[in-house]
């Protein structure tokens, strides 16, 4: 395709519904870490490994300052919750569903530390993915494996757990929990990428000039 034949556009969340709320009251109550995801619970999205890593902490840890909220929902949904009762989770591990708007906001808000638990692989390490921006816009420092592209956006917001093990995704978990001085500066960092670089503004200003060069002048039907 020739060059002035392409227009990248991103997903950039809009700033005007994007942003910081009152935390959801019951997720804070008890005054616990809130490891949060957020989005599509497919196969694909390695939801798995958070659940597991959930296991890892509680049990294998002995942590139990430590909760996990998912929100979202996906053909992977009812399966992940019946592996969360089977390892015996409880109220450590939390399933929302689907949520939108102010509700999803007010929860997303409560979040300590965001987590993209998507597996390394030819297809995640080339995507630019909404829970990057999201956590990022909120200023929610967050783990992830290694996905070059997702490093590449998140910089030092992020922490990349190199090993993909549950245990592994755990273990940066409780660190970034026992350290609320790194968790700022990554919050801080997230909030000032995101402000600088994601902008939905120009993104549609790019998606825009993609559809007027579909439609020109010597394009229409006479």
């Amino acid at each position: 395709m020739p060059a002035d034949r392409v227009f990248v556009v991103k997903s950039y969340p809009d700033p005007a519904k994007t942003h910081r709320h009152t935390p959801e009251p019951a997720l804070v109550d008890d005054g616990k870490y809130i490891v949060g995801y957020v989005g599509i619970m497919g196969a694909q999205d390695g939801v798995e490994m958070l659940v597991r890593a959930m296991d890892h902490i509680i049990y294998a840890r002995g942590r139990n300052d430590i909760k996990a909220v998912l929100v979202g929902d996906g053909p992977e949904y009812e399966r992940l919750r019946a592996l969360a009762e089977t390892l015996r989770l409880g109220d450590a591990l939390q399933f929302t569903g689907y949520l939108s708007g102010p509700t999803m906001m007010r929860h997303l808000s409560a979040f300590d530390i965001g987590v993209i638990p998507d597996p390394p692989n030819g297809c995640n390490e080339k995507l630019s993915m909404n829970k990057v921006f999201e956590y990022m816009m909120l200023g929610i420092p967050f783990v992830q494996f290694d996905l070059a592209q997702a490093r590449r956006e998140a910089g030092d917001a992020a922490l990349v757990t190199m090993r993909h093990s549950a245990a592994a995704l755990a273990d940066s978990i409780i660190a970034l929990a026992d350290d609320s001085t790194r968790r700022r500066q990554m919050a801080k960092t997230a909030r000032a990428i995101a402000g600088r670089d994601f902008q939905w503004s120009t993104q549609a200003t790019r998606y825009l000039a993609a559809i007027d060069s579909i439609f020109t002048a010597e394009d229409v039907p006479t």
